[in-house]
């Protein structure tokens, strides 16, 4: 979860010297971290994919409980929107091209493009689940989800769970409803097994 704080810079601060500095110091932190063993949940067994934006008041508790079955979010469909569309900038032709890429943005394309994408992120992550957020402030991002999950599923076989809330407005969050999804969820995961 801690990837949708990292964002904060490329979205408010894109191009300056304090955001470039900010990720090569974050690179850095993650590169040594990697070298010394130090994952982000103890005894990460299972490895999870987001789509949509996060829950932003409940990202602590979400956390905890995916973290609480050994399950980190390795990744996402949302912070990777803001570099998805790298592979369209031609230096040579550097207006035209930031154009295209800002307008091809993972929100912009059509559901079997935004499945493809997903399942690159599946193969590329290794991951063991995928955790939609349906997410009622928006929905244009959302748009679409129930033909990624039925193509995912499809393709990979691995488990989805779709949660119902809000992104800002907290009266939409049932923690007791979305506790016992994700129990069930992780439980299906870990018959599975891990991914090795």
């Amino acid at each position: 979860f801690d990837a949708f704080f990292f964002l904060a810079l490329i979205v408010t601060l894109r191009g300056t010297r304090v955001a470039v500095d900010f990720y090569k110091e974050l690179i850095a932190e993650l590169e040594q971290r990697i070298q010394d063993g130090i994952g982000v949940v103890p005894g990460e067994t299972y490895r999870l994919l987001w789509d949509n934006l996060p829950v932003w008041h409940r990202l602590k508790w979400l956390s905890d409980r995916f973290s609480a079955h050994q399950a980190c979010l390795v990744a996402d469909t949302y912070t990777s929107a803001w570099c998805g569309a790298l592979k369209y900038i031609d230096e040579d032709n550097f207006l035209d091209s930031m154009a295209q890429a800002y307008t091809r943005i993972y929100l912009n394309i059509g559901v079997d493009e935004m499945a493809e994408e997903v399942l690159k992120m599946i193969r590329f992550y290794d991951v063991n689940g995928l955790v939609m957020h349906s997410n009622r402030s928006c929905k244009p991002y959302s748009f679409g989800q129930m033909d990624i999950m039925r193509i995912v599923r499809e393709k990979t076989g691995i488990p989805v769970l779709m949660i119902e809330a809000d992104m800002v407005d907290p009266r939409s969050f049932s923690e007791s409803q979305i506790e016992t999804r994700i129990d069930a969820f992780m439980e299906i995961v870990k018959q599975k097994g891990a991914r090795t």
